[in-house]
């Protein structure tokens, strides 16, 4: 038996669609795929969940610069360095050092540490203030 197009009708038959077998193969190739990328979804939590650590550290760190360069030129000595804790689980720590790098110069150095999975882990920022009635 032939078809108008001049092929057989067994032969049309077979090109109609999908056989179970493939239609399994793809599935199981759909699914692999999608459990992979589902692994990345935790892993990815944690990467931004060190981030966030990592970003308030730095701030608060940043804000600690801030409020000592607010403070008056004479007022800044070694004696003004000292610690504190931040949101219960961060530990701030900041000194002033005179005549660094040149005489007439201040830096100020602020360290934020805090303890997560991988251990201590720590910000450190620093800052050259120079007085500005020189």
């Amino acid at each position: 038996m032939t078809t108008p197009q001049g092929g057989t009708a067994r032969a049309n038959r077979l090109e109609r669609g999908f056989s179970l077998i493939e239609l399994m193969i793809a599935i199981t190739i759909l699914g692999v795929g999608i459990l992979s990328l589902a692994g990345l979804f935790p892993i990815a939590m944690q990467k931004v969940s060190r981030g966030d650590l990592e970003s308030r550290a730095t701030f608060h760190a940043q804000a600690k610069i801030e409020e000592i360069k607010r403070m008056s030129w004479n007022s800044l000595t070694p004696a003004v360095g000292g610690t504190d804790n931040m949101e219960t689980m961060f530990n701030r720590t900041w000194t002033v050092q005179q005549d660094v790098p040149v005489v007439g110069m201040k830096q100020v150095d602020v360290v934020v540490t805090w303890n997560d999975n991988r251990g201590v882990r720590t910000v450190s920022l620093s800052s050259f203030l120079s007085d500005s009635g020189m």
